[in-house]
């Protein structure tokens, strides 16, 4: 079976998975403490106003997952040296949940400036039955990480990599949740 992955937000009320733009009514305080995290640069200030091209809404109006295992991204912080002690806790979401969910992939473009709009080139659309995750992180995003750790940063996990983006709730009260730390299960 194939997976998404989200993090488990520390602040979630129920067991849906909400888009941060629906959250500006229902939830302002919720909204507010996700939002800021596009505070800490210039230009990721400016992503909530991108447009999605195929899925015509904005960049705050998906659910962002992960295609890549959570334990590869642990592994590459640990492969540039850097020693993790936390848990970090994922949803592991199978493929099949997005089935009648708009979703697409938008694929990294290291010339595609952040910020700036998104080459409609760049995105695909998730089709459930053919996604498959990715099995090891480039040398690119291991380049990205080992650069953050030589300047004393750690975060920015998902920039080089694929984004799923799901347009609409997703339901997580059935799905397992796992720990970054914990090695993936072949199956």
């Amino acid at each position: 079976m194939e997976y998404v992955y989200h993090a488990v937000p520390k602040n979630l009320t129920g067991n849906r998975l909400i888009p941060l733009n629906d959250l500006k009514d229902t939830h302002p305080e919720i909204f507010k403490a996700a939002i800021a995290k596009y505070d800490d640069h210039p230009k990721r200030k400016l992503l909530p106003t991108i447009t999605i091209p195929i899925l015509n809404c904005l960049w705050n109006d998906v659910v962002m997952l992960s295609p890549v295992h959570p334990h590869l991204i642990y592994q590459g912080w640990r492969k540039v040296g850097k020693s993790i002690d936390q848990s970090v806790q994922f949803y592991q979401i199978p493929i099949k949940k997005l089935k009648a969910t708009p979703t697409v992939i938008y694929h990294y473009d290291p010339d595609e400036e952040t910020g700036m709009p998104i080459n409609e080139k760049n995105i695909e659309i998730l089709h459930t039955e053919k996604y498959r995750e990715l099995k090891e992180l480039s040398e690119e995003t291991l380049d990205w990480y080992k650069k953050l750790h030589q300047e004393g940063k750690f975060g920015a996990h998902f920039h080089t990599l694929p984004h799923v983006m799901a347009k609409g709730e997703i339901d997580v009260s059935d799905v397992d949740i796992i720990d970054w730390k914990e090695p993936m299960r072949i199956s």
